[in-house]
């Protein structure tokens, strides 16, 4: 099993869950600014 471009790796810690799922969703909305998800 190797690494591929549609791989998303997510690691959670010690963290208060509201606050990976706000950090989530910003980095998924900026993403698609970006215009790399539809890569």
């Amino acid at each position: 099993m190797g690494i591929s471009d549609g791989l998303l790796r997510l690691s959670v810690g010690l963290e208060d869950p509201d606050d990976l799922i706000e950090d989530l969703g910003r980095a998924l909305v900026g993403e698609m600014r970006t215009g790399l998800a539809a890569e």
